[in-house]
């Protein structure tokens, strides 16, 4: 984000894909997220995959950002 000047303040979508999702997995990528973004994320698209395109990641996070 930074060539762009974005910050996570910026952020209005993200889509999230984490391999083989379970509740702990969900709950440490929910208090991870908190601290990168904030008290107010932007909607978001949580999704539990079978596998990633590269085959040793864990997850994918893709934001969308609106800079003024």
């Amino acid at each position: 984000m930074s060539a762009s000047k974005a910050t996570p303040a910026d952020l209005v979508k993200i889509n999230i894909y984490v391999v083989d999702l379970t509740p702990d997995k969900l709950t440490i990528v929910c208090n991870h997220l908190k601290d990168f973004i904030g008290p107010n994320p932007p909607v978001s698209t949580l999704l539990g995959v079978p596998a990633l395109f590269n085959k040793d990641a864990m997850i994918e996070i893709e934001g969308v950002a609106v800079v003024k």
